[in-house]
């Protein structure tokens, strides 16, 4: 299990489980209140990838900085990108690859800059290409950052390179959301995105 937050009173725990038993109920226990206890929440023991930024620069065991390394670093827990070159040419992306399969991957996002062209950014699933375009990424989100809108911008999802929709005020600066991207074993994808 990993424990994500807890503040004395409420707690966000993310539990493993092995198999679920179908339609009949899967019983999971907690236990709390024991403070002789030993802490043993471990992210890297509950999910397939997990980094929570903890460590002052990032782990190039589990990331791989593709051109131009230097735009990526971590400040207070979180993974920074910051860059003023043009182009599609910066990316990071987990040193280890994942079978298609029923699978998600989530991530706090806040878009804080607003430069007079673009802050475009790209964020989901890549193929198994050492390539840095975002014609790798298979299933995407993709902040446009058009430099003229700061507040309620465009959302747009991209599938292969190509752009396969656009939902409008779905991006403001400042604010920050939650990113989820389901990968279906069968093909396709679920995209969720939550700033509660």
């Amino acid at each position: 299990y990993w424990i994500q937050s807890e503040d004395g009173t409420t707690a966000n725990v993310w539990v493993e489980i092995d198999s679920l038993a179908g339609t009949d109920d899967t019983a999971v226990y907690l236990y709390y209140g024991n403070t002789s206890a030993t802490e043993a929440s471990d992210g890297e023991a509950t999910f397939p990838f997990f980094d929570d930024f903890s460590a002052s620069d990032i782990d190039s065991s589990k990331w791989t900085e593709g051109n131009n390394a230097g735009y990526f670093s971590i400040e207070s827990e979180e993974l920074k990108i910051s860059s003023t070159a043009t182009g599609w040419s910066k990316a990071i992306y987990t040193a280890d690859s994942f079978d298609r399969s029923d699978i998600v991957f989530e991530y706090d996002y806040e878009w804080t800059s607003n430069n007079s062209s673009y802050d475009a950014l790209m964020m989901g699933w890549k193929d198994d290409s050492s390539s840095n375009s975002y014609s790798s990424l298979v299933y995407a989100y993709y902040n446009s950052g058009s430099g003229t809108c700061s507040s309620s911008c465009s959302l747009n999802v991209y599938e292969d390179g190509s752009s396969r929709g656009t939902k409008t005020g779905e991006w403001s600066q400042n604010t920050e959301y939650n990113i989820r991207v389901f990968m279906e074993n069968a093909g396709g994808a679920i995209y969720e995105q939550s700033s509660d």
